[in-house]
C-alpha cells in the first residue's frame, strides 16, 4: 500500500481530490497541526496545484481525465467527480484564501463542465462520465449522489464568496431540485443506480455520506437552503 501511495500508480484524479478536500476541511475547522508537518492548507493547495497542472485541453477544450496514467482504462474518460471535486476544492480555497487564481479556476471548471453532459444547466442533470473519443458529448447514464453533492457544495462556496451572485443561486436551486427528485423517495435517500438491485459495492456505499456532508456545508454557507435541506437530511420523525 505504501508504495502505491508514494508513486500514485493506483490513484485516480478523483482519489487525490478527496485527499485535498479532507485537508481543506481540516484547515477550515482549525484541526490540530504539528509544527514539523505541512499545514492542512498547504496540503490542500498542493493537491490543487497538482491537479490543475493536469487540466487537459488536448480534446474537449479542457477537463480533468478520470485516470492519471495512460496505461489505465479510463484515461480518455472525463468524469463528474474529478471535475466537480476540483471545482469544489478551487471554490473552497478561493473563499478561504481569497486567492484570485483559485477563484478563476473554480469559474473555469464550472463553465467548462456546462459545455459537456457532466453538468447540464438546461435541466440540471449530471452525467457520471463522458469520453474524449466523442468530443465529450456522449454520456454515461449512471446517476450518483456524490456527483451532485460536489457540484452543489462548490456552487454554495461560490455563492458565499460572491455575496449571493444569481449565477450560483440558480445553480444551487437547480441541482438541489434534481437531487430531491432523483435520490429522495419517501423521505429517504437512495443510491438509485445500485440499491434497488443490491449491487452497491463498498465505494458506492459511501456516496450518500459524501452527499450528506456536502449538503451540510451547503446549508451552513448558503443559509437560505437550510429549510429545504435539513428536513430531508433528518428524515421522517
Amino acid at each position: 500500500m505504501a508504495s502505491s501511495l508514494e508513486t500514485g500508480a493506483f490513484l485516480d484524479n478523483d482519489d487525490l481530490m478527496f485527499w485535498g478536500l479532507a485537508a481543506m476541511t481540516a484547515a477550515e475547522r482549525n484541526f490540530a497541526e504539528k509544527e514539523d508537518q505541512p499545514s492542512w492548507l498547504s496540503l490542500a493547495q498542493g493537491v490543487f496545484d497538482a491537479q490543475v497542472s493536469r487540466w487537459d485541453e488536448t480534446r474537449c477544450g479542457g477537463g480533468m481525465r478520470w485516470q492519471i496514467w495512460p496505461f489505465h482504462a479510463g484515461h480518455t474518460t472525463k468524469n463528474a467527480i474529478s471535475n466537480g471535486g476540483l471545482f469544489q476544492l478551487a471554490a473552497r480555497l478561493g473563499r478561504y484564501t481569497e486567492n484570485e487564481t483559485c477563484i478563476r479556476w473554480a469559474e473555469k471548471i464550472w463553465d467548462w463542465s456546462t459545455t459537456t453532459p457532466l453538468l447540464k444547466s438546461d435541466d440540471w442533470t449530471i452525467a457520471d462520465t463522458t469520453s474524449m473519443e466523442n468530443a465529450c458529448q456522449d454520456h454515461g447514464d449512471q446517476r450518483w449522489t456524490y456527483n451532485y453533492g460536489t457540484y452543489i457544495a462548490g456552487a454554495a462556496y461560490m455563492y458565499d464568496l460572491t455575496n449571493g451572485a444569481q449565477k450560483w443561486k440558480t445553480a444551487i436551486d437547480g441541482l438541489l431540485g434534481t437531487t430531491w427528485r432523483t435520490f429522495i423517495a419517501k423521505d429517504a435517500m437512495s443510491e438509485v443506480w445500485c440499491e434497488q438491485t443490491m449491487s452497491c459495492d463498498r465505494n458506492r456505499d459511501m456516496f450518500k455520506g459524501f452527499l450528506s456532508s456536502w449538503l451540510t456545508f451547503t446549508a451552513t454557507i448558503a443559509p437560505y437552503t437550510a429549510s429545504d435541506i435539513i428536513p430531508k437530511s433528518i428524515g421522517p420523525p
